[in-house]
């Protein structure tokens, strides 16, 4: 008889363990996934790109008019519905008649080794000038645009 007794106690402690232990792990696993996954997953981050862009060095005559961010999720994790994510953009006014090659070395300040750039003269319309390089792990881009007010726009964000 004291045998069986030892049998169910034995059998009762394996109830409870499982009974507790399991679910407490289970809730565990769950929280990684849910709250400490998603933040540390994603690579290039937000601090990523803002660091290429604050490498940016502008001539003194540029006048920035506005500055924006997409830092997706606490900036290190990107919706699944975002296009773009982690990226930080500027939109400068620069001088009539600023060349390309200061343009270039604008991006070049950036980590950029070389800059591709791209001109479009529009009849009757606004001239254009596109750039695009790859500075580390991040792509930087930009728009010159010659309309009465030069204004050029740098954006830098993940690929």
């Amino acid at each position: 008889m004291r045998g069986y007794s030892v049998a169910v106690t034995k059998k009762g402690k394996f109830v409870i363990v499982f009974a507790v232990v399991l679910p407490i792990l289970l809730a565990t696993l769950l929280i990684i996934n849910w709250f400490v996954y998603p933040f540390v997953s994603a690579k290039p981050n937000f601090a990523d790109v803002e660091a290429v862009y604050n490498k940016m060095v502008v001539p003194a005559d540029w006048v920035k008019k506005g500055e924006g961010s997409n830092k997706g999720i606490a900036g290190r994790q990107c919706p699944i519905e975002s296009d773009g994510c982690f990226s930080k953009a500027a939109r400068f006014t620069v001088p009539v008649g600023t060349t390309e090659d200061v343009v270039k070395s604008v991006f070049k300040s950036l980590g950029c080794i070389s800059v591709v750039a791209d001109r479009t003269e529009q009849v009757g319309g606004i001239a254009y000038t596109d750039f695009e390089c790859s500075a580390g792990v991040t792509r930087a881009s930009g728009t010159l645009k010659e309309k009465s007010e030069w204004e050029l726009s740098v954006n830098v964000g993940s690929r």
